[in-house]
């Protein structure tokens, strides 16, 4: 006979809800990789001025819907999981955008520059 632990229906034991948790990560993920791209450089419209990363506003049901899921995750001790997956997208993002403005001379050390 089987021991009763070995025969818990995923159901009853919270599998199920641990399945839709994770499904709902995976879509906070994806909402938020598809609508946080790496910020364009703007061209400013003053001579003096430098360029700038311009910022893109979210369409309000993008807003509202990760605020529903973050809300489910939250409500679920999984607000950790979340910070986790929103500094990892972000990251990426910001690495992005900085790959965009061309610092590669900022790897440049020292002793390459020739002092006169």
């Amino acid at each position: 006979m089987q021991n009763r632990k070995e025969r818990r229906n995923p159901f009853t034991d919270g599998g199920l809800l641990e399945a839709v948790l994770d499904r709902l990560e995976t879509e906070f993920r994806r909402l938020l990789t598809e609508n946080s791209v790496p910020l364009p450089m703007s061209s400013s419209p003053l001579k003096n001025e430098q360029p700038y990363i311009a910022p893109s506003p979210l369409p309000v049901p993008i807003i509202q819907k990760r605020q529903e899921i973050l809300g489910t995750l939250i409500a679920n001790n999984r607000l950790e999981k979340c910070k986790s997956i929103y500094v990892d997208v972000l990251s990426e993002n910001v690495r992005a955008s900085l790959q965009a403005l061309n610092l590669d001379y900022l790897e440049i050390s020292v002793s390459e520059f020739q002092f006169s």
